[in-house]
């Protein structure tokens, strides 16, 4: 993980279902072992590599409710990653074309957007997610537990317990981040190489 001030600190596991998977026993067994927050919403997730961004992703988010712009690190496990987001106005809806203009002076080399449709519960110490996501037409659906705790070694172990109240067995967890698992194929070569990812 890149050491960052633990504030700027992203610490989830993520699991992928199969394309039957019961959504509703899901979210009900969710309600059963904590209480919060449900937000059910489309989203999408733009992603941009610039030519000075080696490590690193830069993403605009954009639903009904929220509006952001981030840079995340790139990590060989995406079980702790850096994620600093800068909250957007929504009162003249997307900014998207904003941040393609911040970005474009950095040499844009890539951008894609993934469509989400997610389901979450927040509660005092973590979020759970369900979400369906697509790029092109290729599909994957999702869980991710993510901790709301600062200290990491707490954060895993609140990600731990929950997983097993929800059945989720950490050993199937993925380590790649939807970034990798739906637009890496689309890069070219030497923006793999840029990244890493020989």
């Amino acid at each position: 993980m890149v050491p960052v001030d633990p504030a700027f600190a992203e610490i989830e596991h993520k699991f992928l279902v199969a394309d039957n998977f019961d959504e509703q026993g899901f979210k009900d067994s969710v309600r059963g072992v904590m209480q919060g927050a449900e937000v059910e919403s489309a989203v999408v997730d733009t992603y941009f590599v610039t030519a000075s961004s080696k490590g690193y992703l830069y993403r605009h988010r954009f639903d009904d409710k929220i509006q952001d712009f981030s840079i995340k690190s790139v990590e060989k496990d995406s079980e702790s990653r850096l994620e600093i987001n800068l909250k957007l106005s929504q009162l003249s809806g997307s900014q998207l074309h904003f941040v393609r203009g911040f970005l474009s002076p950095l040499n844009i080399l890539f951008e894609g957007s993934i469509n989400k449709k997610l389901w979450a519960i927040e509660g005092a110490e973590c979020e759970v997610v369900y979400y369906m996501a697509d790029y092109r037409g290729v599909t994957i659906r999702c869980i991710e537990v993510e901790s709301k705790i600062a200290d990491s070694s707490q954060s895993l172990e609140v990600l731990e317990k929950y997983e097993k109240l929800l059945g989720l067995d950490s050993q199937n967890r993925e380590t790649r981040s939807i970034f990798e698992l739906l637009l890496r194929p689309e890069l070219p070569k030497s923006v793999k190489n840029l990244m890493g990812w020989h």
